[in-house]
């Protein structure tokens, strides 16, 4: 019986043995063979004046990996090769003989753009630009990469690598590419970063931790700092793609002092934020005309309400009717703003004129669409006018011949004219 175990042991141990020995070689046969005719430096760019990480003797073996392409005959000038002992880089292509039969012309054409860059020795690839900032995967020499960002002191830089990879690296571990013939390798013209994410971080829309979040962030990802809260425990970041939003500030390193930012220019008491995207409309419904699009982040003045959207003002002067569940309030609770109770009714003409003083010769201050929903919220003594806040907490007056107000609108109060309008 312990003879039939240590036969099937063995068995079992002679298949693995044949498995790995199997897999060893499809890996090690990756490429085209080829041997070195003369000697050969392997360089970490296809450069005359790249690094080496030694010479080649004539006769060494190598595998072929990879070729650049010379733009004006189509043949390669240099191959990217790797030796036994594991050393990946680029040798003179007169330098290496192809085995019999082979077809350099199928291997994959590397092209090296003015951010790849090439790992000189071993580094490790940090979370952070900092010495302290954790390191996990670790590149080795040869490894192809792409710098994507650079800290503001050109002291570290962000890169992509295969795989996937990526992470915090200082530029005097690459050999950096070169802009032309007799120029000196130098960093490419890429975005300046100031920070990166620690962990796995929601951007979130307000400086919040109720608030919604848009987009998930990992570890190591570079953004850049754009302002704070008024405590200074949160930050609203940008990423390299342009999506924006607020982290806490302990899930940032940064190189520069987050005190110093500028204090965001937000007020919760009258402003909110899209939370993904909002569709305007020119009036309460979905049937209405859609007349705008806001991204996530856009602040928004909100002015009045009906039912389960709100007429807000975007920066940049868009406005229109959005739904509430596309917007975020700090703590979960919006601007207290009037209920829309009435509709515009001239006919005859596309537009009601507002204007700054009840008196059509005041100053002009908007129009509202015929059929358009108003918050009218006052009149003048003879009740000739409203006073409505149609677009912004402004307000204006419109004729209240003009206007048909909801059934159940109550008695409405009046309203003195401000001095300077009714000039």
């Amino acid at each position: 019986m312990n003879i039939r175990r240590q036969s099937l042991t063995l068995l079992l141990v002679v298949g693995l043995l044949l498995t790995s020995i199997s897999v060893a070689s499809a890996q090690v046969g990756t490429g085209i063979p080829g041997t070195v005719t003369r000697y050969a430096f392997v360089r970490a760019l296809p450069d005359i004046e790249a690094h080496n990480y030694g010479r080649l003797e004539p006769d060494t073996e190598v595998t072929i990996v990879a070729r650049n392409e010379n733009p004006r005959t189509g043949n390669a000038t240099w191959l990217r090769v790797v030796t036994a002992d594991g050393t990946t880089g680029w040798v003179s292509a007169d330098s290496v003989q192809a085995a019999p039969g082979s077809d350099l012309t199928t291997l994959p054409v590397e092209t090296i753009a003015r951010e790849n860059a090439a790992v000189i020795n071993f580094v490790p690839l940090r979370s952070g630009p900092a010495m302290v900032a954790p390191s996990g995967e670790r590149l080795g020499q040869g490894t192809l990469v792409k710098i994507e960002a650079v800290t503001p002191d050109g002291r570290w830089v962000y890169i992509s690598a295969p795989d996937g990879l990526g992470g915090w690296v200082q530029p005097r571990g690459l050999q950096l590419t070169r802009q032309g013939a007799g120029t000196e390798p130098s960093l490419p013209d890429v975005p300046v970063i100031d920070a990166a994410v620690q962990g796995f971080v929601n951007l979130r829309v307000l400086p919040d931790i109720g608030a919604p979040s848009t987009i998930r962030l990992s570890n190591a990802t570079p953004v850049t700092t754009i302002s704070r809260d008024a405590t200074a425990d949160w930050l609203e970041v940008q990423t390299l793609d342009g999506n924006t939003g607020w982290a806490r500030a302990s899930d940032i390193m940064s190189v520069g002092d987050t005190a110093g930012l500028p204090e965001a220019a937000f007020d919760p008491a009258t402003e909110g934020v899209v939370i993904d995207f909002a569709v305007l409309r020119d009036g309460p419904s979905d049937t209405a005309k859609q007349v705008g699009l806001l991204r996530s982040g856009t602040v928004v003045v909100p002015s009045m309400v009906s039912g389960n959207r709100l007429f807000v003002v975007a920066s940049d002067g868009t406005a229109g009717w959005a739904l509430t569940s596309t917007l975020a309030f700090l703590n979960n609770v919006a601007p207290e703003v009037p209920v829309a109770n009435a509709t515009t009714t001239a006919e005859g003409a596309g537009n009601v004129n507002l204007r700054a003083a009840p008196s059509v010769d005041a100053q002009h201050r908007g129009a509202i669409p015929v059929g358009g929903r108003i918050a009218v919220v006052g009149r003048n003594a003879d009740g000739s006018w409203y006073y409505v806040v149609p677009v912004n907490r402004v307000g204006a007056w419109i004729r209240s011949d003009l206007v048909t107000l909801d059934p159940g609108v109550g008695p409405l109060l009046e309203r003195e004219v401000e001095a300077e309008a009714a000039e």
